[in-house]
């Protein structure tokens, strides 16, 4: 079996956390393998492989296997397909032990909203930087507070026809819970459903539909019923799209409101809002929107990620586009900075917004609207999001 040993060195300093200088970390090596994986190299063994002992022979496939695993992937073949670029590995053993090392910390509450937002700072990081992604996604997805704190939380929603979905991917792959099903097929649908791919549509949507409804958080309740509406609105099916805009309404009547402990927002309401303006239903729209002015909070108290408030303005003022109201449209615009937007769905709200601001300019062939234009096909093309390529016709 062909062994690139600089690369499967690489690999072990990185899950270790740093580089092995010396002879006798070997040992202190063997036992980490252990501990993670419960198999058992010998000392002798890792010399060998990292270079202290010279050999004319390759370590056995169970040897490489256990190391795959210790390294976070099935087997060697997996482990031989991502390899390491020698320039990058410095950096990447120090930054990607400083990561892992925090998402070891357990929070000391699973609503703790400032160990989330320090988890906002990781994911900015890792979502700007596909390389370091990429070698980290086999221990993100595994990792149960990565699982919550970077998937979970962190749904980089302008990544999702790009490098991340493949990260994302892996994270559906290994956690199996009824709600985490549910939201990552959700997600992949949307990512489909955005490039506009029918088949794969199909392929999530059939799992989605499979999960039970039982002790579902909002959010990702909301996405259920979201990529079925889209879907069914896709396909034309008058009947199909009653149906779910039946469910939707009803299910919304089932949630506690924003003055019951710990809901502090409207996720339902602004899931639902952001689907029904996609498939540009702005009366249904102004539904959600009005249950979530009368019975939630109209600003951000702290307890919640920033930049939602400013996510669903921009829906308020697509809806009240889509109403004929331009002038409120153009006033809630007005008081949106953009550089205060979730940043995990920053590019696909700018494209929401670019298409208000394109309706909005009373000469379509203006130079306003030709800029307007070029800016919105410059964030189609970097999220791939060609679903939106009909307005710039």
């Amino acid at each position: 079996m062909e062994v690139d040993y600089e690369n499967l060195k690489s690999h072990i300093f990185l899950r270790y956390g740093k580089s092995i200088k010396y002879y006798y970390e070997c040992e202190l090596v063997s036992q980490h393998i252990q501990e993670c994986t419960k198999e058992y190299i010998s000392p002798q063994t890792l010399r060998r492989i990292l270079g202290f002992i010279k050999s004319d022979t390759n370590p056995s496939k169970r040897t490489l296997d256990i190391i795959s695993n210790y390294c976070g992937y099935n087997n060697f073949s997996e482990l031989k397909e991502n390899s390491i670029e020698k320039n990058e590995q410095q950096f990447n053993i120090e930054t990607i032990s400083f990561i892992k090392e925090f998402y070891n910390i357990k929070p000391s509450e699973i609503n703790d909203i400032n160990y989330q937002k320090a988890c906002g700072n990781i994911a900015k990081k890792l979502t700007n930087d596909e390389k370091l992604l990429k070698n980290l996604s086999v221990y993100l997805s595994k990792n149960t507070t990565s699982q919550i704190y970077f998937y979970e939380r962190y749904p980089y929603i302008d990544g999702i026809r790009k490098e991340y979905l493949n990260s994302f991917k892996m994270y559906s792959q290994q956690k199996k819970t009824n709600e985490s099903i549910l939201f990552s097929n959700s997600i992949i649908f949307l990512a489909a459903y955005l490039g506009n791919e029918e088949k794969n549509m199909i392929s999530s949507l059939n799992i989605i539909n499979k999960i039970s409804d039982n002790n579902i958080h909002p959010f990702p309740l909301a996405r259920k019923i979201m990529s079925n509406i889209l879907f069914a609105k896709h396909k034309e099916d008058s009947n199909l799209l009653e149906k779910w805009k039946k469910i939707a309404y009803e299910t919304e009547k089932t949630l506690p409101r924003g003055n019951e402990k710990g809901v502090y927002f409207p996720y339902f309401q602004f899931i639902m809002t952001e689907c029904f303006i996609l498939i540009e239903d702005f009366q249904s729209a102004f539904t959600m929107m009005e249950i979530a002015d009368i019975d939630y909070k109209k600003y951000n108290d702290g307890n919640i990620e920033d930049g939602y408030y400013e996510c669903f303005d921009i829906l308020k003022a697509y809806a009240y586009m889509l109403a004929g109201n331009k002038n409120i449209a153009k006033r809630i615009l007005n008081k949106v900075e953009n550089h205060k937007i979730i940043f995990i769905a920053q590019n696909y709200f700018l494209i929401l917004r670019k298409i208000v601001e394109l309706t909005l300019c009373k000469n379509i062939n203006s130079n306003k609207a030709n800029n307007i234009k070029s800016e919105l096909n410059l964030l189609i093309k970097k999220t791939d999001f060609t679903y939106f390529k009909k307005y710039l016709v």
